[in-house]
């Protein structure tokens, strides 16, 4: 396929630190591709959860940030196309290779990347304003 793409979208990647002894091939996958992936999406993901929030919850801006916490966790929980929105902005920048990694195992390759995204979202929370976007 198309290498050169391949060779751009890793280049893209910040490089994180992991120890990979004893490390099962999920886990592998998870550290050495959708951790750099969503490390690099992070502000991305963390503003199309908020204007999805935004958009569907009219008062969110209003709530106590006690309230606006859960409404993230059913989010990520709950809202099926939102979900599938969060893995899209992931695997758009996997390799060929990546890719047929992820489709032999989409599943549990999705709850990860969604478990990982809102873990991203809810510490990003302290620090993103109601004028974010």
């Amino acid at each position: 396929m198309d290498n050169e793409r391949n060779i751009a979208l890793q280049a893209l990647r910040p490089k994180i630190k992991t120890e990979f002894w004893n490390e099962l091939e999920m886990e592998r996958f998870q550290n050495e591709v959708l951790r750099p992936i969503l490390k690099f999406q992070s502000d991305l993901i963390v503003r199309y959860t908020l204007s999805d929030l935004y958009t569907i919850v009219k008062d969110f801006k209003t709530l106590r940030p006690r309230n606006q916490v859960q409404y993230i966790e059913n989010w990520f929980s709950q809202k099926q196309a939102f979900k599938s929105g969060i893995v899209s902005l992931v695997v758009a920048l996997m390799t060929d290779e990546e890719f047929m990694i992820y489709v032999k195992s989409k599943k549990e390759i999705n709850k990860r990347i969604n478990a990982m995204s809102q873990v991203r979202v809810l510490e990003s929370y302290p620090s993103f304003s109601k004028e974010e976007l």
